[in-house]
């Protein structure tokens, strides 16, 4: 356990470790959470969900991808993400402009720059 959360494999600390394993590690426990071993906050989407966003409105409309389409595309994730989680959806605030920097950015790299307008 130590050389694995010196290592940073994972990331909790040792006493966290060891109520993780005996919630989870047992015969007929529940599955541990999603994600339960990842720094920092999980993503609203995954750069592939919001490449077929791209292609959808593509085929559809034939017009190009913009930096507000992912703004609202991130925006709408936020919102599904809140109402899955229990909470109004009403209450979510616009992602900020540095999310959606990084999302436009992984998403220019990831797809066809053809389909992106500035």
């Amino acid at each position: 356990k130590d050389e694995m959360i010196n290592k940073g494999y994972v990331p909790l600390k040792k006493s966290a470790l060891n109520d993780f394993a005996a919630a989870y590690a047992q015969e007929g426990s529940p599955a541990p959470p999603p994600f339960w071993n990842m720094k920092g906050r999980r993503e609203y989407m995954s750069i592939d969900d919001l490449q077929g966003l791209v292609t959808d409105k593509r085929a559809r409309t034939g017009c190009s991808w913009t930096r507000e389409d992912t703004a609202e595309a991130i925006f709408e994730a936020k919102k599904a993400r809140a109402l899955n989680d229990g909470k109004d959806p009403n209450e979510v605030t616009k992602p900020e402009k540095k999310t959606i920097d990084a999302y436009h950015a992984a998403l220019k790299d990831a797809v066809d720059k053809q389909l992106f307008s500035v």
